[in-house]
């Protein structure tokens, strides 16, 4: 039997968790989150395949979960992908470690294709890059 992949999200604005979640929930076990807290605890149990992550969520930045996830071991292998407006998008997610980034706003297809590609990516060498 086929297993969906499971795709975890944290955005703080409700309708960017909506949008994302009507693009995904076709091919991908989605679950969404607000608070960050949250998703960490959840994610020991959820064991995503791939985390998407906001930016900036309150006084909390992408590099703040990131880390926290890097010194857990059932979490450290987990790929992020950081989601932004941000116009240092780029450095920032080459400096936290992510496994790559979307820039806001991006298309559907851009955000469908980019997450495909980095599954597939985690699928043949065990880990994404960026």
């Amino acid at each position: 039997m086929y297993s969906m992949k499971k795709i975890m999200i944290l955005d703080d604005d409700p309708e960017t968790l909506d949008l994302l979640t009507r693009i995904l929930h076709k091919k991908y076990e989605v679950y969404t989150e607000t608070d960050p807290a949250q998703l960490l605890k959840d994610s020991l149990d959820y064991q995503p395949d791939l985390i998407l992550v906001d930016h900036l969520i309150g006084d909390i930045t992408s590099k703040d979960i990131i880390g926290v996830f890097q010194k857990r071991d059932a979490l450290r292998d987990i790929p992020v992908v950081i989601h932004s407006a941000h116009e240092q998008i780029e450095q920032i997610a080459a400096s936290v470690h992510a496994s790559g980034f979307i820039r806001k706003p991006a298309s559907i297809s851009e955000i469908r294709n980019y997450l495909e590609n980095q599954l597939e990516d985690k699928d043949v060498n065990g880990t994404c890059d960026v």
